[in-house]
């Protein structure tokens, strides 16, 4: 299998080398937790001085407690994203997204799952699209008065409306 290729994304705080380094290490530990990575998990595996991870981290509790390690992983896991070849196109998706570990429970269990768990699991990928949904409807809440903006609404009513017919037939 071809090694999959990381980049940082713009605002990161760490090079593209870093960035190939710790998306590598982020997906094997994901890969330990069928797909599955949590901040705390990444910050646990990091204190080990010859993991690659453990030189992002702030490990003086004098300037930072285990609180501030959980922003700094979670910082992390969303600053990388990675590459995917298909129909001969590079595409750069996140690597890691943020869903609800038990969906039921809004904002609780918050955990990271690769982009293939996504894609291959029906409830992961429901929650994906379910938030793209409300993203979607904030935005054009925002830019209903355009009308030139029309046949993009009436699109995105219509996807909704796939969606939803979809997710009660099942």
């Amino acid at each position: 299998m071809a090694r999959k290729k990381f980049k940082a994304t713009k605002g990161a705080r760490f090079s593209q080398k870093e960035a190939q380094i710790y998306g590598e290490e982020l997906d094997r530990i994901s890969k330990e937790n069928n797909g599955t990575l949590s901040p705390s998990d990444v910050v646990e595996k990091a204190r080990n001085r010859r993991n690659p991870l453990h030189e992002y981290f702030e490990w003086n509790d004098n300037k930072a407690g285990e609180g501030y390690r959980i922003y700094q992983a979670r910082n992390l896991i969303n600053h990388i994203v990675v590459v995917i070849k298909y129909d001969h196109k590079q595409k750069e998706h996140k690597a890691f997204l943020s869903v609800n570990e038990t969906p039921q429970e809004i904002k609780k269990n918050k955990i990271y799952v690769t982009i293939e768990r996504v894609l291959s699991e029906p409830k992961l990928r429901q929650q994906i699209l379910n938030e793209a949904i409300k993203e979607i409807e904030f935005w054009q809440e925002r830019y209903h008065e355009y009308k030139e903006l029309g046949r993009i609404f009436r699109a995105i009513k219509s996807t909704k409306r796939k969606i939803i017919k979809k997710k009660k037939k099942k």
